[in-house]
Formats: structure tokens, sequence, C-alpha cells
């Protein structure tokens, strides 16, 4: 039997004596041949940048019922088990991350494309810089400030005639 079908198969064999009476109850197998790759998707993990030092990630393989492990790579490095749909990492200094997860199916076939989410820890705290400012002193009764910071994509917020920082 060559070229079998991707799917479900079973073989019966029954004997049959020298008389002509058959066996009332053949032998059978049955199984599935699996040929396709699962795929992973990594369903919740952190910010794209975050300050956190550490990070939670959740997995599935979607459709995939006879998923039998999980393989989980942390910045490049071997490839590890991780079954139980989760994996969470503790410690994380400032930089850039990535995480990657694999789906391996009961017959170990592996998902050749792993799901992967990169990420940015970034626990220094911004500076600001005021650029544009009135002379001091100044003789106009109006005042234009500009401003900017160390870091990309901050919020500023300005307070007026207040005694101290807020």
């Amino acid at each position: 039997m060559d070229d079998l079908s991707e799917g479900a198969h079973t073989m019966w064999v029954y004997v049959v004596s020298s008389t002509g009476v058959a066996d009332p109850t053949p032998a059978t197998h049955t199984w599935v041949i699996d040929l396709s790759a699962p795929e992973t998707e990594i369903t919740g993990g952190p910010s794209a940048i975050t300050s956190s030092p550490s990070a939670a990630f959740s997995y599935r393989s979607p459709g995939e019922p006879s998923i039998t492990t999980y393989r989980c790579r942390f910045e490049g490095g071997e490839w590890t088990p991780c079954d139980g749909g989760e994996a969470t990492f503790e410690g994380l200094t400032d930089g850039e991350y990535t995480f990657e997860v694999i789906a391996v199916d009961s017959t170990g076939i592996a998902d050749p494309t792993p799901a992967t989410w990169s990420w940015e820890v970034d626990t220094t705290p911004p500076d600001t810089f005021i650029t544009i400012r009135p002379d001091n002193p100044s003789q106009t009764p109006a005042a234009s400030f500009a401003f900017a910071s160390d870091e990309r994509d901050v919020t500023y917020r300005c307070v007026f005639d207040v005694e101290e920082a807020p």
C-alpha cells in the first residue's frame, strides 16, 4: 500500500479456513496519516513598549486537537519544551526582546514558521528639554514654548504658575 492519502484508514484482516468458514471477528487496525504541519499563534503578550520587567505570553494551535507539545525560544536561544499554552519571563532589563513558539502535532510534525512576538522593555524615565522659551526678563505679556524629549512616543503634560513640579 503506497501513496495513501492523508486522513483515517482502516485495515481489516480475516481468515477463511480450508473448508470455507470465515472468521466472524476480523482483526482491524485504524490509523491516521497526518502530513500537514500545524499552525501556531501567540494570543497574548506585552505591549510593544513596556516598563514591566516581566512578560507573560499565551499561545495555541488553532484547529489542531492533536497537538502534543510546544517548543519555545527566547532571544534566539535553544528550542525548549513549553507545554501548557503559557510562558513567563521575569527580571528583564531595558532592551528589545523576541519570543517564538511552534506547535508539534502527535505525529512529530512541527510548525515550520514560528509565531513571533517582539517588544521593548524601557524602565528609564524620559528627560524633558525646553527648546524655545521667552527671555528672562521679558518685555512682552505673551510666552511661547517648545519642548522635546530624549525618548519617542511620549506624552507631554504642562503645568503653569505652580511653585513646585507636580
